[in-house]
């Protein structure tokens, strides 16, 4: 039986994907969606690892990131994922909202 939590150790269509870094961030929606933040966290991360530059990984990072309330980090992430891919009204949008939560929560601590 394989789980969400113990992915299997071959993936068919693997050796197919030009990116290998595509690989962790498959992963990392399950356990977004079981609420298992540092999981998808670390799934992003490991993709991240194996490319610096992988503009998704980094802008669905920083979405968790942003979710868990630690937006000094998903800001991080989320303007190097804009500035990737600067064409990407998702990753503007997502980079405008953090902000926004941001000073919302700064302003409560007032």
């Amino acid at each position: 039986m394989i789980s969400i939590a113990s992915p299997p150790l071959f993936i068919p269509g693997l050796h197919c994907t030009p990116r290998y870094a595509t690989l962790p961030t498959s992963f990392a929606p399950f356990r977004y969606l079981r609420v298992d933040f540092p999981g998808a966290v670390e799934d992003y991360s490991t993709a991240l690892e194996l490319e610096g530059d992988f503009a998704a990984a980094l802008y669905n990072r920083g979405t968790v990131l942003y979710r868990m309330g630690r937006f000094a980090e998903a800001l991080r992430d989320l303007e190097r994922a804009a500035g990737l891919d600067a064409d990407n009204p998702e990753f503007r949008e997502g980079l405008e909202a953090c902000r926004r939560a941001r000073d919302e929560e700064a302003s409560k601590d007032k």
